[in-house]
């Protein structure tokens, strides 16, 4: 997988794509969609590779995260009937 890629092509795509956050009593929800089929395929793979990342405690240092703690995020992946969600 090349991270770089995707991540260039996500924001690229960046007006196909809606993303809504939610604040929760213990943390936050973030829900990423796009109506583009090869948009959400971008998304799941880039959404696996995080979630990877947080398995294994590899924090990539960008200056755009705010978490310093990996083991209290949580990652799910699902579709939804319209698009897909992340």
């Amino acid at each position: 997988m090349n991270e770089r890629s995707d991540i260039h092509d996500l924001f690229l795509n960046h007006d196909r794509i809606k993303r809504t956050v939610t604040n929760l009593p213990d943390g936050i929800r973030t829900v990423t969609e796009s109506d583009d089929p090869q948009v959400v395929e971008v998304i799941k793979k880039h959404v696996a590779e995080m979630g990877r990342r947080v398995e294994e405690g590899r924090d990539p240092g960008l200056p755009i995260e705010t978490r310093s703690d990996l083991s209290q995020v949580g990652v799910e992946l699902y579709k939804a009937l319209a698009g897909g969600n992340v």
